[in-house]
C-alpha cells in the first residue's frame, strides 16, 4: 500500500511538472518607445544640497540591453579639479504594466522608481522618501539635446527644491 501512495504521488507531480511546463512563458516587452535616450551624451550638471552647489561635467550613456527589453543608463560627471561627484547607474524596465527604474549611486543609495513618458520624447519618474518627502525628475530629449531637473518636495507638500539640472548634448548614437 505504501508503495502504491508513493508511485501515485510521483506521478502526480510528473504530470504537475508537465503542465506547469507546458505553459507558455510570456514574452518580454521591447522597450522601442525609448530609442529616443539611446546615445552617448556630454554635459553639465549642478547639483544642489544642504551641503551646497556643486557643478561637473558629466557623461551618460544610455543603450538597450536583454534583446531591448530593458534601458541600461549610466552616468559619471566630474568637478573642475578631476573629482567624481556623480556616478550612477539605472535600469529601466517594464513589469505588470508600468515602467520603473531600478537606480544605484555611487553613495550606495538605490530605489525604484516609477517611470512616466509624459510627452513626445520625455519622461518622469520619482519616488518618495523615507521621511514623507518626494524626488521627481523630468527630462526632455529634443533635437540631440537632453534636458533634465529635479526636485525635492517637502512632506507636508508646502514647498519644493531643486535638487539637480543637467544639460547634454548627444556625442553619438550607440
Amino acid at each position: 500500500m505504501k508503495t502504491l501512495l508513493h508511485t501515485l504521488l510521483i506521478l502526480l507531480l510528473l504530470n504537475l511538472h508537465h503542465a506547469i511546463s507546458a505553459q507558455p512563458i510570456p514574452t518580454p516587452k521591447k522597450l522601442t518607445e525609448f530609442q529616443f535616450m539611446i546615445g552617448d551624451w556630454q554635459g553639465s550638471g549642478t547639483h544642489y544640497s544642504q551641503q551646497g552647489i556643486h557643478s561637473s561635467d558629466v557623461s551618460e550613456s544610455v543603450k538597450f540591453a536583454l534583446d531591448s527589453t530593458i534601458l541600461v543608463i549610466q552616468g559619471t560627471g566630474f568637478d573642475q579639479n578631476g573629482v567624481k561627484q556623480h556616478d550612477a547607474f539605472g535600469i529601466l524596465y517594464f513589469e505588470n504594466g508600468n515602467y520603473y527604474m531600478h537606480a544605484f549611486t555611487m553613495q550606495g543609495s538605490q530605489v525604484i522608481a516609477n517611470v512616466v513618458i509624459s510627452g513626445d520624447q520625455a519622461i518622469d519618474w520619482g519616488f518618495e522618501l523615507p521621511n514623507g518627502g518626494k524626488i521627481n525628475y523630468s527630462a526632455s530629449f529634443k533635437d540631440g539635446l537632453w534636458k533634465e531637473s529635479g526636485t525635492y518636495t517637502t512632506p507636508d507638500g508646502g514647498q519644493s527644491f531643486p535638487t539637480i539640472d543637467m544639460s547634454f548634448s548627444r556625442r553619438y548614437w550607440v
